[in-house]
């Protein structure tokens, strides 16, 4: 004789509406911010904050970003951008990778406050991620 098959409960046991499923983790995550105390997916060996730049400033680090894609921009003290650009590290994430690029800038004046940002951006919308931001000097190209 063939089981007849029961209807499941709606409700468990206890008496309390079921949760829907929690989505289940991807290869890699794009929320922001990091959790407190976390370390940050971008560092900077170059250049050191406060420091003289000229054109083409040398920025050095390590990333630990999605496709190794590492973005640059920087900034004049009115915090325009006077130059961009873009480098692969040598691995993706979730590894750490090595970064070098020498990025131009276009300076109009004397010697200013400005700063170099090093991000990477949003898998998700192309929004700048991880911003690292190294304050440094501009100084006009000779």
């Amino acid at each position: 004789v063939p089981a007849t098959p029961r209807p499941l409960p709606s409700t468990p046991a206890s008496g309390r509406t079921p949760e829907p499923p929690k989505p289940r983790p991807t290869s890699f995550s794009t929320t922001r911010p990091e959790p407190p105390g976390a370390a940050p997916s971008i560092t900077a060996s170059q250049p050191t904050p406060n420091s003289e730049v000229r054109s083409p400033v040398r920025i050095e680090g390590k990333a630990r970003v999605f496709e190794a894609n590492v973005q640059f921009a920087i900034r004049d003290a009115q915090g325009k951008e006077i130059g961009k650009g873009f480098t692969t590290a040598s691995r993706g994430a979730p590894e750490w990778g090595e970064y070098s690029a020498s990025i131009p800038f276009s300076l109009s004046g004397e010697k200013q406050e400005g700063t170099v940002e090093v991000f990477t951006l949003s898998a998700r919308d192309g929004k700048s991620e991880d911003v690292l931001t190294i304050p440094v000097v501009l100084v006009a190209s000779r």
